[in-house]
Parts: structure tokens; sequence; C-alpha cells
């Protein structure tokens, strides 16, 4: 009984051993798709296995044909209806025989044509066009499409590129090409965090790049107002920026945290209206205008009344033109150059930024009109006695020495314009001018000298003798024997800030 035992025992384990076997011997499980879980080959259950169908069925729908398992519904070598367009009905499948479906048309296409677009070939039986491709050359012969032999200026051309191998300096890198030695793929050195003199690109050492951290974007961490995320190499809180969501609700769209803050417009919530002038994007979950702009078209379209944007019909809208900045020239209040598309002269306003200059390369410019200019000295105005509030200047001057005494020409109180000479000689004095350019225009002229300043109880020019510039004037009779006078000028001028030795006094 014993011995029975041992061996019904003995009999078990080997059988055992057998499917073990067996399953270790099996590299891949297939099953058929009624047990999906037991292998045909080893006889394993509740395993992964790969699935065939042995009960199938061919049929077909309005665009393809296909295979049907007819235990579990699968669909299996699915193909799109295809025929020829030699074919008498084009909507008999050459693949399955059925009729009146949807067919992928078959054509021989033999000859190629090209124009200064691109190039197509056409179908030698029933003479379709296929669709059109742009041109394209090789460095070594950059005006000769290699597809179709077309040559012209402007093609896309294509370089021999080792992508494996960069050249670089100890800022840039960049791939050369192995035809024509030309510089392409040329960027900055980037690097890690933990690396940062080694660029992750070319690996190049001993370099200043930009470098980044290896963070999980679907792991920030936030607190009330902020949120960012933990560099996972170097620990360091990077990308750190303030909460937002979207308008309509409350939640961070970045860390998912809630509050109130500040709102932006999804693009699937904007509707677009125009009006005679103007087109505008809405959000139907705020109402919000979202941004409004004038109507506007390019020089290039055939309809320049016809809005690029919105398709709104309207008259005077603004048109764009393609300007070669390179090329734009300038002059104090604006700048202008020729359209690269249509040749019309195209002038703008300049728009000056913070730091005073236009990026046509003009420095801000403030204009200056009837403006008035006096010699560099105290004004009326602040003396015990004033008699104006006007910010007129006088100019001190002793006329007892022979000589030539110099005094800037200052206008609007500020800016330096030209120099005012006093030259004595022989008992006389001649006052005159000079501008810093002939860019600043005078459109009067007065100077008259004054004995004293208690003398001047105004200073509107009919109260006081008037003298020509240039003139030589008798010093005893408007300085007597004191020789100590004032010169008073007050032209008028228009000028701009622009003109070369305009400067603030």
């Amino acid at each position: 009984m014993k011995r029975t035992f041992l061996v019904l025992c003995l009999a078990f384990v080997m059988m055992l051993s057998l499917v073990s076997f067996a399953q270790a011997e099996c590299e891949e499980h297939v099953a058929y798709c009624g047990t999906p879980t037991t292998c045909l080959d080893c006889g394993a259950t509740d395993v992964e296995c790969w699935i065939v169908h042995i009960n199938r069925t061919y049929t077909h729908d309005e665009t393809t044909h296909f295979y049907t398992c007819d235990d579990c519904g699968f669909q299996t070598e699915a193909e799109s209806h295809y025929t020829d367009c030699t074919a008498p009905d084009q909507n008999y499948c050459w693949g399955c025989g059925a009729s009146g479906v949807v067919c992928e048309v078959g054509h021989y296409w033999s000859e190629v044509k090209s124009d200064a677009e691109g190039h197509w070939s056409v179908c030698s039986e029933c003479g379709e066009e296929e669709e059109k491709y742009y041109h394209y050359a090789n460095c070594t012969a950059p005006d000769t499409c290699e597809y179709c032999g077309y040559t012209g200026s402007g093609l896309d051309v294509f370089h021999n590129i080792d992508w494996d191998t960069y050249s670089y300096n100890e800022k840039k890198h960049w791939r050369v090409c192995a035809d024509c030695g030309e510089k392409q793929d040329e960027f900055e050195h980037y690097t890690s965090c933990t690396a940062t003199d080694t660029c992750l690109a070319c690996g190049a050492t001993g370099i200043v790049g930009d470098w980044g951290h290896n963070v999980d974007w679907n792991n920030p961490s936030y607190d009330e107002s902020m949120h960012w995320y933990e560099c996972e190499d170097c620990g360091e809180q990077v990308y750190k920026d303030t909460h937002y969501s979207t308008c309509g609700t409350t939640e961070c769209v970045e860390c998912g945290v809630a509050g109130d803050f500040d709102k932006f417009h999804r693009m699937e919530n904007l509707v677009y209206e125009a009006n005679e002038s103007t087109h505008k994007e809405i959000c139907t979950v705020c109402d919000e205008v979202v941004n409004e702009e004038e109507h506007y078209t390019f020089c290039t379209e055939e309809d320049t009344t016809v809005c690029y944007w919105c398709g709104y019909q309207a008259t005077g809208l603004y048109v764009y033109h393609f300007i070669d900045d390179s090329e734009m020239e300038y002059d104090a209040k604006k700048h202008w150059s020729t359209c690269l598309e249509c040749g019309e002269t195209v002038a703008y306003d300049h728009y000056f930024r913070a730091d005073g200059t236009c990026w046509c390369g003009a420095t801000d410019v403030t204009y200056y009109y009837d403006n008035t200019a006096c010699s560099f000295g105290p004004r009326f105005r602040d003396q015990e006695n004033a008699v104006t509030d006007k910010w007129f200047m006088y100019t001190p001057v002793d006329l007892s020495k022979d000589g030539t005494q110099t005094f800037d020409l200052i206008a609007s109180n500020v800016y330096k314009i030209g120099t005012v000479s006093v030259t004595v000689a022989e008992g006389k004095v001649t006052v005159d001018y000079r501008l810093v350019s002939k860019e600043i225009k005078v459109s009067s002229e007065f100077m008259t000298i004054i004995p004293a300043l208690e003398d001047v109880t105004t200073v509107d020019q009919e109260a006081f003798t008037a003298y020509a510039f240039g003139e030589a004037i008798d010093i005893q009779a408007v300085a007597g024997d004191d020789a100590t006078a004032l010169i008073y000028i007050c032209n008028v001028v228009d000028y701009n800030t622009g003109i070369d030795g305009v400067e603030v006094m």
C-alpha cells in the first residue's frame, strides 16, 4: 500500500515537471479568442496570450474589406477598396470584388512636369495630374532640382550632414556639410545644472551656456500664491510662477490649487465679431472683449478692401508692406523704405523705445516751433523786482576792454543751439551769433543793449531800441561812462533735439 502511494506521488510530480518544462519552452503564449488566457501550445492558464481567430468571414463595408471573427466579432486585415484608372467601373474593388463601393484609384505616374513653383507627375493612362511638390536641390547644385531637373533660383537646398558630429567654439556648436562646408544648425551651448560647463548637445567642455533642470512636470509644489518644481538632480526650486486660472474656474492651470487667481481665456471659448472699423474676440464664458484691432490687409492681396484676418469688407484698411529693415532710411520725423512686393515707398512715424531709440536707428526727437532763444545769463523773472514771468535771459558784459567774449545761445531755456559773440574794439561793440546747424530756422531777430537792470520795467521789445546783429554800436551811447551793460537777445526759432550739435545746456 505504501509503495503504491509513493508511485502515485512520484508520477504526479513528474507530470507537474513536464507541464512546467513545456511552459518554460513556450516563447510566446498563443490562445484561441474563445479562451484568451489559456495557451494552445503549453496549456498554461491565466497568462497573457497572442490571440488567434480561427473561424473568420471575409466581408466589406463602403470603404474597406476585412475579415470578421465569427466567434468574437473582431476585425482583422482591413484594407481600403482599390481599383485602376483604366477600369470601366471605378466603384468595383479589384481586391474583394465588391461593387458600388468607394475605391482608391491607382494611376500610372510617368511623365513629370514642372514650373517655377514645383513639380508634379502625370498619369500616362488618364492624364490626371498628381499633387504639386516643391523643388529641392543639393548644395553642390543649388539651382537644379534633384527630382525633375528644373533650374532656377530660390530652391530648397539640402546638405550632406553627419548628425552625430559637431563643430564648436566657446559659445556655439554647429554641424558642417560634408559637400559644401557650410555651417548648419548653429545654436548656443546648453548644459545641465549638475555639469554647467559641459554642453549636452555637442559635449564641449569649459564653456558657458544656458542650463536647465531635470523636473517631474506632473509633480509641482505650491503655496498660497506661487507654484514651482524641484530639480531632481540639484534640488533647486525652479520655474517659479504665480498661480493663474481660466475664466469660469478657480483652479490653477499649472498645479491645480484652488483660489482667486488671474484669469486667461481659452481659445475654444472665443467668438469673433466685426464692424466697419475693427474685429474683436469675445469670451463666451465671461463676455470679456479679449482682443480688438483695426481691420488690415497686405499689399499682395488682390482685393485690399477685404480684411486679411476676418474677411470683413471695408474701405481704408491699413495695408501692410514687405520691408527690408536694412534698407530703411529716416529723418527726424519718419523712416521709410521701398516695399519688396509692390514697389511703393512706405513711410512710418518713429516709435521710440525706453532707451530713446527707434528700431530704424533714429533717436528720440522733440520738435520746438516759435520758441525764443536768448544769450545765456540770469533770468528777468528771477530778479527781486521781476518784470515778467517769462523765462527770458540777459547777459551782463564788461565793455571797457577790447576783445571778444563768447556766450551760449539758449533756446526754450534748455537747449544750446549756438553761440553769441560780443566784440569790443575802438569804443564800439558788435554783437553777433552763430547757430550749430542750418537746420535751425530763425523767423525773427531782436537784440538790444541795456545800461543797467534798474532801467528794465518790461521785456516787451517795443520798449527798447533794437540793434542789428553784426552792427558796430557806440559804447558811450548805450552804456555811458560805466562801460557795463546787459545784452538782451530774443530771437524766435524752429528746431528739434535730433539736430547735430543741439544739446542740453
